[in-house]
């Protein structure tokens, strides 16, 4: 049954975040995909705090020549939420997966503070419920990462200050904290300080530049930490492919929008074709619904900072969609919009309604083909990889030695052997690379 429109909020809630929770019970003993590593490196971000080592001190091998498989360091935000964890917990899987459940629990709540008021709680909750779902369905939350967390955070800053009536030192003083924290969970988190500057220029006769108090809290943090050799661009590599490989770089961001697009979307159907022509004809609706949304957020912080951290992501050279996250509700909601808007236009009876059900059968089915699915394939889920994993742990632990590997970063977690990538060069630049890191 359908709660009404303006029924019960618990109720909708609880039917658009149901598919989520179900389809992370079902993942609930996968292993991760053998090609995610981003979650060895926050873990041993957090073991190095624990063991009181230096913060960069994890192992990992890195080289500019290899810079796709990550940065020396990531930025301390998730570590610094891990490291009580871990240490309660230990390294338990369960405990991570419940760590992300609450995350995206968060994640919803601070999106529907931050929609604007007029939107129907059945259209809030249809389109968290399609992000959640999303977000589980890629396979990036079988593991500890900072994304969740710093949706949860890049989202209340956004709530928090279009919902701010008087800018007093404490409201100044909050935000600053906020969206400081999203900033050290993520890089992509200073898109804040051009979004808020802008923010103050186009609310000048109201708020008379107030709005820039954070950005001078950032500025004196950000001032301290650098004389104090604190801070440093983990990226700077990736700026130089950024811009030398344009032609790539489109490519890269076409594919990682279109498919974050269709994760949200889900995938309903049985097939590869009908799924396809869903998409398509899905695709043209949730454009109707930014048309929409772009008015109702053309004053709105929210409206500034999400198209920011759009064109930011479109410009850098990322090709994972777990990067569009936080845009996931609003493509979300652009669909659930775009149905009525499109149901109203040619007429149909209670278009309301009709939305509703849509958005409601697209998740029932998304997650009846999703159930069926099999787990991906595991360097820790396969009996060869564990056995290759146990033999490096005992060959490091009588003689030292230092390897290369496609994926670096779990290989030296799981067994302390320090690891680097494999570098895409000619043989002989790949040798050399192999001598200069001495392996």
């Amino acid at each position: 049954m359908i709660p009404k429109a303006k029924g019960s909020a618990a109720g909708w809630w609880a039917l658009a975040l149901l598919p989520f929770l179900a389809l992370t019970a079902r993942h609930w003993r996968w292993h991760p995909d053998v090609l995610l590593g981003d979650h060895a490196q926050y873990v041993a971000h957090a073991l190095a705090l624990l063991d009181g080592r230096p913060y960069a001190d994890i192992g990992y091998l890195y080289d500019p020549g290899v810079w796709g498989v990550g940065p020396p360091a990531y930025p301390p935000g998730f570590p610094l939420t891990l490291a009580p964890v871990i240490a309660a917990f230990g390294r338990d899987p369960a405990v991570f997966r419940w760590l992300n459940v609450v995350f995206v629990l968060l994640f919803a709540a601070v999106v529907s503070r931050a929609i604007p008021r007029e939107v129907p709680v059945w259209q809030r909750a249809l389109a968290v419920g399609l992000a959640a779902f999303g977000m589980e369905s890629s396979g990036g939350l079988l593991v500890p990462l900072s994304d969740p967390g710093f949706c949860v955070l890049f989202w209340l800053f956004l709530a928090l200050v279009d919902r701010t009536t008087a800018w007093t030192p404490a409201r100044i003083l909050l935000l600053s904290l906020v969206g400081g924290a999203a900033m050290a969970y993520r890089a992509p988190g200073v898109v804040l300080i051009p979004a808020l500057a802008l923010f103050g220029v186009t609310t000048w006769r109201q708020w008379r530049g107030r709005p820039w108090g954070p950005l001078v809290v950032w500025g004196a943090a950000g001032a301290g930490a650098l004389a104090l050799g604190l801070v440093h661009n983990p990226y700077r590599d990736l700026l130089g492919v950024t811009l030398t490989v344009w032609s790539q770089r489109w490519v890269l961001a076409w594919d990682a929008l279109r498919f974050a697009c269709f994760e949200v979307l889900g995938y309903p159907f049985p097939g590869d074709l009908p799924n396809d022509v869903y998409h398509l004809v899905a695709m043209v609706v949730v454009l109707a619904g930014l048309a929409s949304l772009a008015w109702r957020w053309r004053r709105s912080f929210a409206g500034i900072a999400l198209l920011g951290y759009g064109v930011m992501l479109w410009l850098s050279p990322v090709a994972n969609t777990r990067y569009y996250w936080p845009l996931y509700p609003v493509v979300g909601l652009a669909f659930v919009v775009g149905l009525e808007a499109s149901a109203r236009a040619i007429r149909l009876p209670r278009p309301s309604v009709m939305a509703m059900t849509v958005g409601l059968g697209v998740l029932v089915g998304s997650l009846w083909q999703g159930w069926g699915q099999r787990p991906p394939h595991s360097l820790l889920g396969d009996v060869a990889g564990r056995e290759m994993l146990a033999w490096v742990a005992a060959a490091g632990a009588q003689a030292p030695m230092r390897l290369a590997f496609q994926n670096p970063r779990v290989v030296t977690l799981e067994t302390g052997v320090p690891a680097m990538g494999i570098a895409d060069r000619t043989t002989d630049g790949h040798i050399a690379l192999l001598v200069s890191q001495r392996i």
